[in-house]
């Protein structure tokens, strides 16, 4: 993991859906990200035997297309839920995964390629689980 910085007491960091794409694009060109509030962990830099088995994240509907204000597609988002292992039930945890298209500069055209960054945002939910 990358060493830690730490941002102010009562730091708030609320980006638009339009803003979590724009910081997407800006990663995928080589960039560095203008916020400390957004860290980057390579996960597949861990053994999975590092990571928590107390349960698994399931996706809770088809990709949702994010529009820019000219209405045109700027990115896409996949929201997944946190369910316990042991028994099942459905936890408050909620993941948004946002990811944009590659551009591919030798062609001018944006492409659908996998092997950019996604940023996640996960969360409590404050409603109940059933």
């Amino acid at each position: 993991m990358m060493e830690e910085e730490c941002v102010p007491i009562g730091f708030r960091f609320c980006p638009t859906e339009e803003e979590v794409t724009d910081y997407l694009r800006i990663k995928n060109n080589g960039l560095v990200l203008p916020s400390r509030a957004i860290k980057e962990y390579n996960i597949k830099a861990y053994n999975p035997d590092q990571l928590p088995r107390d349960g698994f994240w399931v996706s809770t509907r088809i990709e949702e297309e994010i529009h820019g204000s000219d209405n045109s597609i700027i990115g896409y988002k996949k929201t997944f839920v946190f369910y316990y292992k042991e028994n099942k039930k459905k936890s408050n945890w909620i993941m948004n995964e946002y990811r944009v298209h590659r551009t591919d500069s030798s062609m001018g055209e944006e492409s659908s390629k996998v092997d950019g960054f996604v940023i996640c945002r996960i969360y409590e939910s404050e409603i109940e689980a059933p």
